[in-house]
């Protein structure tokens, strides 16, 4: 009786499934946030007491990584190529994100040191602030930022669902009160609509209505935040502890991508490297290399960026910026890495000055227009003059060639027509007038956008449908006339006009800041570079940007710097992603056709 032998069967693969490899990235994220807490801890101690327990755990955490890359290489192997796997990397991916968004994001610039929350959970937020450490107090400032972003979101959020009446405040928009003043506001709305015309009174009732509802409104959220004062900081005590608050900045979001960077690595050279020496295979493996280009510069920017501010004036040379928490730090050499873990310099180049050859804020041309009331005394002398209407804003237009503006509507000849009307015949950005008579216009010849001289109008003013007057106004005296006509009730009108640039309105209509870079000889290196608020100007890993300025000091200039090396790295990724995706879906098929005579 002969017996045969079964053969041995090899252990069947492990299949992942969606759930396990959520729970397998869950743990992974987990491990992630304990290794750099046991990495960075003792780092930050003072002497090397008390490290022996953190190398200890230190030790036994990657213990486990060490034996499955030791014993279970293919197991590793089979992880990271698992489409489950890199799916669910990528949905955790896109819930961090979203846990970025609705989470107030804490300043990066001004991060909260190491246990401040806790500080601050131990003292009590009811606690009047009096002897709190400064870590204390700033963290109490970060929560009142928190509370009060947390809880305008969650009033609209609940407030457009229908269920207005489960916030538990009360009701604070009074419809039967706004009603009447819009009621008082409709009673003045005919003469306004006549003197200004119908789109500035339409506006002004629109404004005011919506801006007393907005008021009602504000006073609930801020019942809503305070009602929930305990809610709101038990949220921020566990957005802090698990990083919701700095989602973007987290071990655990860290974690997340450079498990698909190693799962797009593995994919990548699955099958062997020999294969992707073919033209076909160009587009898998650009749009592959652009990806984990993309992580590479990314963490690069994780560790090494630094953002912040040069304040300089025009002709003045500058070695160092500021940071926005506060550091000083010299153009080239000696970046302060994001973590002591890495080296400070290992991006450093060779140091550097740069000057501000130019700069200029082009404000925007304003011509006001007040109906006033002058006062005289007895020799005929104005004693005081007074807004006829007392409106927040009074009507101001920015100016252009051609423009014609209306006012004081009524019937005049038989038809419907303005009784003031102010034509700009002629506007010159950039130009002066001549001493003298008749007065000219003098456009400026062979200057650059740098020229700080402001520009100039010829007013022609139509009153009672006759031609009565024109004024040439220059914005740098803010020059202003007055116009004096009879309105359509047979009352004399008294118009005040002054044109001026406009440097209260907000953003400038442009501004530009010219840059050059100097070594410590005081030579120039390279061409001199412009920047405007989307125009970078880049060097050595920076780049410069505009952010500020200061309407009352035309020479200052505020220019962003931002250092990050990781930036021409994520830029490169992105071009390959672009161009392997396009020869993968385009390209190909259409050379597949043409091979195969289709």
């Amino acid at each position: 009786m002969s017996h045969s032998s079964s053969p041995s069967k090899r252990p069947s693969k492990f299949h992942w499934t969606f759930r396990s490899a959520f729970l397998s990235l869950l743990v992974l994220m987990l491990w992630a946030e304990l290794l750099v807490h046991l990495v960075e801890t003792p780092l930050g101690l003072q002497s090397g007491e008390g490290r022996a327990p953190y190398l200890i755990g230190l030790f036994f955490t990657l213990l486990p990584l060490g034996a499955l890359l030791s014993f279970r290489w293919s197991f590793v192997m089979q992880f990271f190529r698992s489409i489950k796997v890199g799916v669910a990397a990528l949905i955790l991916i896109g819930v961090g994100s979203t846990i970025g968004v609705l989470f107030q994001q804490e300043d990066v610039n001004s991060p909260l040191p190491a246990g401040a929350v806790e500080k601050l959970a131990s003292l009590g937020i009811d606690d009047s602030g009096e002897g709190w450490p400064r870590d204390a107090r700033q963290a109490y400032g970060v929560y009142q930022d928190f509370r009060q972003a947390q809880g305008f979101f969650i009033y609209h959020l609940v407030d457009a669902l229908g269920f207005h009446d489960s916030l538990g405040v009360a009701d604070r928009i009074d419809e039967d009160a706004i009603a009447k003043k819009i009621d008082n506001l409709d009673k003045r709305l005919p003469e306004l609509t006549s003197r200004f015309g119908e789109e500035f009174a339409v506006a002004l009732r629109a404004q005011s209505e919506t801006g007393l509802k907005t008021r009602g409104k504000n006073a609930e959220i801020e019942e809503f935040v305070a009602n929930n004062d305990a809610t709101w900081f038990t949220i921020f005590y566990w957005a802090d502890r698990l990083d919701f608050n700095r989602a973007y900045r987290s071990d655990w979001f860290a974690a997340l991508w450079a498990l698909l960077f190693f799962s797009i690595l593995s994919n990548t050279f699955r099958g062997g490297w020999r294969r992707l020496l073919r033209f076909d295979k160009l587009g898998f493996v650009l749009s592959h290399a652009g990806m984990l280009l993309i992580i590479i510069g990314g963490l690069l920017g994780r560790i090494y960026e630094e953002r912040g501010i040069l304040n300089i004036h025009i002709g003045e040379d500058a070695s160092t910026w500021e940071t926005w928490s506060r550091e000083r730090l010299a153009f080239g050499s000696h970046q302060r890495p994001a973590s002591n873990v890495f080296p400070a310099t290992l991006f450093a180049g060779d140091p550097f000055l740069v000057r501000l050859d130019a700069f200029r804020a082009d404000q925007h041309d304003v011509l006001d227009v007040f109906y006033v009331n002058r006062e005289y005394n007895d020799k005929g002398e104005v004693t005081a003059v007074t807004e006829e209407f007392q409106l927040a804003e009074q009507p101001k237009h920015r100016v252009y060639a051609g423009q014609t503006l209306h006012y004081d509507w009524g019937e005049l000849d038989g038809k419907e027509q303005a009784f003031l009307e102010l034509i700009v015949e002629e506007y010159v950005p950039q130009a002066t007038v001549s001493e003298t008579q008749p007065v000219q216009i003098l456009p400026l010849v062979g200057v650059d956008f740098y020229d700080p001289t402001p520009g100039v109008i010829r007013l022609r003013v139509n009153a009672n449908g006759n031609e009565t007057d024109s004024f040439v106004l220059a914005a740098k005296d803010r020059d202003h006339a007055f116009v004096t006509y009879t309105g359509p009730d047979g009352e004399k009108r008294e118009a005040y006009l002054r044109f001026r640039e406009d440097t209260t309105g907000g953003m400038p209509l442009e501004w530009r800041s010219t840059l050059s870079i100097l070594d410590f000889d005081g030579q120039t290196v390279g061409a001199p570079g412009e920047i405007r608020v989307n125009d970078y100007f880049s060097h050595g890993g920076y780049r410069f940007f505009q952010t500020n300025h200061n309407p009352q000091d035309p020479t200052y200039s505020g220019i962003g710097v931002v250092y990050d090396p990781g930036i021409t790295t994520v830029l490169a990724g992105y071009w390959a992603v672009m161009i392997g995706t396009l020869l993968a879906f385009l390209v190909n098929p259409i050379l597949k056709r043409k091979h195969r005579g289709l």
